[in-house]
């Protein structure tokens, strides 16, 4: 095989320059890509596969309306029902519909009220924005109107009047063939309020846009912070580790060069930019990096040994090609492995990041080796240093490591398997949870402005619940509200309920009036007549803003109930979930469930079907290549344990520290099966190597911690600190991910260069050998 591989050697470097020409030719082709990225950070996008889900939300949206929106939440330290305060929430309610993508608005200045006696009845809103110039107006007056209004509390108006919401709903983008822009939308919502006096009043701004808006701001920040800072720390350590310039700026090119094609990739096939993705750079330069570690190591190591440039690249590239291709292969399928996932953006991770690592073998043994040599002439390396001896040396810490592993082997075994039932244990405590708005710092301003709404209004997203009726013109049966009126007093029992807002009460309060005033009346019309005359009323108000005729379809079959709770955390969502759902059927209801909301966490439960699916499926396939590569089951399940066992650990510390289990755990088993198994790709083949070179067990581990094992501490090193940059992002699962890959990574260090070592060594006696 060596053979084979120096002549490959020699014919890439003979032909270097004609293989350069069209690398660069397709490398531009690939970086022009880069900008036709679109980005989404939809919850939508998500579930793109699922077409069930999906489906049932697009319905929604047809028959309902789309759920995005961008809410206004105007405060007022005295009352927001002064002249010129009901005048801002009036002039700024209009003023949103002129905003791009906006389609309605909602606010108490064309919210509407019922009013009436006997037969006569009128739909009018709570005020006329045009009457706050009539001196006899008097803005106290519309509190009798608020008191006696049940939809208006805890849903536009807080319980002292001081805090008011104005929602901005948004255009269905379903049909539309581009995303929308929300960064933009954003802006021009901010431009409107700065044009009109707000009253010594403030304006604080969330919903589903800000919240869009704001996870493209720190997916972006993130990206801009931690790459700039995860190059100066690699800078450092290559600096450190081979005090030359070309070991720094090659590397680093080669890895910008890598990382940028894999996105050129995702663009032709597809990939959107959001946060999960915000992750690959890091991800891939770790990757690189690695690679790139073990040609440098080898490379340096043989120019010390006095080779010229070209045999030392040469005899780098023979002793690393099998390795890094191996390793390549394992790390990529690890990621591909995600491709399982039913949730896009896991997928999209899978995707970029398997290219990308099998890039980063192609760039870094093929291309390399070509720009080392191709700019030997400004080589700064210095051969013979008379302080080369006097250095740190790692190799020196090698023998003394094998031996008391040797003398403890018994003991560090039975340690090992202690830790790992304890990590089994522990790891099976934890539960699969997650907060999709606790995913931002408490100090991101849409995070704090929707903490603020809560504590003023209970709950601010719930579940959609679509009850069908079965038939056209059904919900007008008076049977069928009474049965979804005792759903929705149910619902209102809960605790952590704070709002429900349907039909219901609009019709409750339109009975009352036809009937008099009388309270009693206050319920479902007995008759059909009754509610076809109310919802023929309501039709002849063309504002859904007004009459809340967004909360039934046009044909009059299936209705609409919005659920406004305090639940935050996914397990409790999809639990409630569940019991509306048995509650209904009870009630004879064919009820679904669906929304953002629910979609978001809905999520968790494909995270862990991605985490067991994905897992599996890349276990057996390394299981597999591990059995082939050392033509032994034996020593593929002993190279599996190694890279096994960290995450098992890895997910053991999240259940230590409190932290369920949800993206970034599945991204840090992905990454870190797929970076261990390189280290033990790397230990096994040189100690096999070593093996059927005639060495004993022991002088084989010696001789592969002495050389192998400094490459892979360094790499490790460098991986640590490259994921541990991450720990400086606003995006919660990124810093997770961060710092549970660090952890893990070197659990996979210690496990390889330690406890590997003492499995093969349980058989072997020294004194024998």
């Amino acid at each position: 095989m060596n053979k084979g591989l120096e002549r490959l050697f020699d014919w890439l470097q003979n032909r270097k320059l004609l293989l350069l020409v069209p690398f660069l030719i397709l490398l531009v082709a690939l970086l022009a890509q880069i900008p036709k990225i679109q980005s989404d950070y939809t919850v939508k996008y998500w579930f793109e596969r699922d077409k069930v889900l999906i489906g049932e939300l697009k319905e929604f949206e047809k028959n309902f309306g789309n759920q995005e929106n961008i809410v206004l939440i105007y405060k007022h330290p005295k009352t927001v029902f002064g002249i010129d305060q009901l005048k801002f929430i009036a002039d700024i309610t209009d003023a949103l519909l002129d905003v791009e993508n906006i389609s309605s608005t909602r606010s108490i200045s064309n919210y509407s009220i019922v009013q009436g006696s006997n037969d006569e009845i009128s739909v009018r809103p709570i005020y006329d924005p045009q009457d706050l110039t009539d001196p006899e107006f008097d803005p106290n007056d519309l509190i009798e109107f608020i008191q006696t209004d049940k939809q208006l509390k805890n849903y536009l108006l807080n319980d002292d009047g001081k805090v008011t919401i104005i929602y901005g709903f948004l255009k269905p983008t379903f049909e539309q063939k581009e995303t929308i822009d929300h960064i933009k939308l954003i802006s021009d919502v901010r431009e409107k309020i700065e044009q009109f006096n707000k009253a010594g009043g403030e304006v604080l701004l969330t919903g589903s846009s800000k919240f869009q808006e704001e996870f493209r701001n720190v997916s972006e920040k993130d990206l801009m912070v931690i790459t700039p800072f995860m190059i100066l720390m690699v800078v450092i350590f290559l600096l450190i580790s081979f005090r030359t310039l070309e070991s720094i700026y090659i590397p680093i090119g080669v890895i910008l060069l890598c990382i940028g094609s894999a996105f050129g990739i995702g663009s032709l096939v597809g990939v959107r930019f959001e946060n999960i993705v915000s992750a690959v750079p890091g991800i891939l330069f770790s990757i690189c990096i690695a690679d790139s570690v073990h040609l440098l190591v080898t490379y340096y190591n043989k120019r010390k040994e006095g080779l010229e440039a070209y045999e030392s690249m040469k005899a780098s590239f023979l002793k690393n090609f099998a390795p890094t291709l191996l390793t390549s292969l394992t790390t990529s399928v690890g990621f591909f492995s995600l491709l399982a996932s039913d949730l896009t953006p896991i997928r999209n991770l899978g995707i970029l990041a398997g290219v990308g690592s099998l890039l980063a073998w192609f760039y870094t043994i093929l291309i390399m080796p070509i720009l080392f040599l191709v700019l030997k002439r400004f080589e700064t390396f210095k051969a013979d240093s008379s302080k080369e001896e006097k250095k740190f040396q790692l190799k020196n810490y090698a023998l003394p490591l094998l031996e008391k592993t040797y003398k403890f082997k018994w003991s560090l075994t039975g340690l090992f398997l202690l830790l790992l039932f304890a990590a089994v244990y522990s790891s099976f405590q934890n539960e699969v949870n997650s907060s999709p708005r606790e995913y931002l710092s408490p100090e991101v301003e849409v995070r704090k402005n929707t903490d603020f709404l809560k504590t003023q209004f209970g709950g601010i997203s719930g579940p959609e619940l679509v009850i069908d009726s079965g038939s056209i013109d059904g919900i007008k049966d008076p049977n069928f509200l009474k049965k979804v009126d005792g759903l929705n007093d149910w619902l209102l029992s809960l605790p952590f309920v704070s709002k429900t807002l349907s039909t219901l009460d609009n019709i409750k309060e339109q009975n009352k009036v036809l009937n008099g005033g009388d309270q009693s009346f206050y319920k479902i019309p007995e008759n059909r007549n009754s509610v076809a005359e109310i919802f023929l009323l309501n039709s002849m108000e063309a504002n859904s803003s007004t009459t809340l005729s967004d909360q039934y379809t046009s044909d009059f079959q299936k209705l609409r109930l919005s659920v406004y709770w305090s639940l935050t955390d996914s397990k409790s969502n999809v639990k409630w979930f569940k019991q509306i759902e048995e509650e209904a059927k009870k009630r004879e209801l064919n009820l679904s469930i669906t929304g953002n909301a629910a979609l978001g966490n809905r999520m968790n439960g494909f995270i862990v079907s991605t985490f067991v699916e994905s897992m599996g499926l890349a276990t057996i396939l390394i299981f597999i290549i591990l059995s082939i590569l050392f033509k032994s089951i034996k020593l593929g399940f002993f190279s599996l344990i190694p890279n096994i066992v960290p995450i098992l650990f890895g997910t053991a510390l999240m259940s230590l520290f409190g932290h369920s289990i949800e993206a970034g755990a599945v991204m840090v088993c992905a990454v870190c099966l797929g970076i261990s198994v390189d280290d033990t790709i790397h230990l096994m083949v040189n100690y096999l190597r070593n093996k059927n070179a005639g060495l004993d067990t022991y002088e084989s581990l010696k001789n592969v911690l002495e050389h192998t094992g400094v490459a892979l501490v360094v790499t490790t090193l460098i991986l640590m600190v490259g994921f541990g940059v991450f720990i400086f992002a606003d995006f919660i699962p990124n810093i997770r991910f961060g710092m549970y890959s660090s952890l893990v990574l070197f659990l996979a260090l210690v496990i390889d260069i330690i406890f590997l070592p003492a499995l093969l060594l349980l058989n072997y006696d020294k004194v024998k050998a």
